[in-house]
């Protein structure tokens, strides 16, 4: 089959390409975007996603406060991409291609309508298949550095020498912190982590003084542990602070009787040696890739596993 030709882009409208089309997703897409994401980034696990998640959350809540968008061969969604903006920055959080039509451009298309809806700011965790980070590497994303996927048991070499307080967050005081660390207005995903993927937001403390916030929930699609909760985003004020906030965090994930913890966790972080110390292992890597340096910081930020 010869390859397809570069599509002839305008925002918002349909994309012809040859032998595939793109559009705007709709409601009725979702199904086959679980599938395709499914035969994809799931299937030869141990854990098979229970039907309750479809349609998933994330396609949901990027259908309705971001850019998702499919490709088709004749009347058959072929793959998807998304992204959000917020503020100013741009996340791409999907790219997915049925396996059976990989190789034929379907991805680059996807990924060129999305980015040139798309402002300058833009970024995205690129996995471990090389395909993807020279794909966005061709369209401007570089990349910075990498994002460590680790899992461990609850523990008590989490505890905290200097006492670190949790509670649970008023989202007022939540969001302003969120702002001052991220730089973004992330309201509208707040409402997703709670009300559909069961996200508990919490408020750091130390000597009465805020020094952070996070954000802990049960894993969305359990890839590696069916009864994991998975900590993240989590953000602190002052990079100091950045160890023993998340150690805190994770002594009150302990306390909630979770078998596991799941996090995200970038390379030039100080936390990355602390958790290793703590029992953590290493179970997938990704690397951030971005447009500019600032757009997330990772020394003072993890990263949450869908919207970053």
């Amino acid at each position: 089959m010869p390859a397809p030709a570069q599509p002839v882009l305008a925002s918002g409208a349909v994309v012809d390409t040859a032998p595939f089309e793109i559009r705007d997703a709709t409601i009725a897409d979702l199904r086959r975007c679980y599938e395709i994401w499914f035969r994809t980034a799931v299937e030869g696990s141990t854990r098979v996603p229970s039907p309750r998640r479809i349609p998933m959350p994330l396609h949901v809540h990027e259908l309705g406060t971001g850019d998702l968008i499919v490709a088709l061969e004749g009347s058959e969604v072929v793959g998807f991409g998304a992204g959000v903006e917020r503020s100013g920055v741009w996340f791409l959080t999907d790219l997915f291609v049925h396996p059976a039509r990989q190789g034929r451009g379907i991805g680059h298309a996807l990924l060129d309508t999305l980015v040139q809806r798309a402002p300058r700011r833009r970024a995205t965790l690129a996995s471990p298949d090389p395909r993807a980070v020279a794909l966005y590497a061709r369209a401007g994303l570089t990349p910075r550095w990498p994002v460590y996927h680790l899992l461990a048991r609850p523990s008590s070499r989490f505890s905290v020498a200097r006492g670190t307080r949790v509670d649970v967050a008023d989202l007022d005081d939540l969001a302003a912190l969120d702002r001052r660390v991220c730089g973004r207005d992330r309201s509208v995903d707040y409402d997703f982590w709670i009300g559909r993927v069961g996200a508990t937001p919490l408020i750091l403390g130390h000597a009465g003084r805020r020094v952070g916030y996070a954000f802990v929930r049960p894993d969305d699609d359990g890839l590696w542990n069916r009864d994991a909760v998975v900590v993240g985003p989590v953000g602190v004020l002052d990079a100091r602070d950045a160890i023993e906030a998340v150690l805190a965090v994770l002594e009150w994930v302990a306390a909630q009787d979770a078998p596991a913890v799941r996090a995200l966790v970038p390379g030039p972080s100080p936390v990355l040696a602390r958790l290793l110390e703590s029992g953590f292992r290493v179970r997938d890597a990704d690397t951030f890739m971005a447009t500019a340096d600032g757009i997330i910081d990772p020394v003072r930020m993890l990263p949450g596993p869908d919207l970053l």
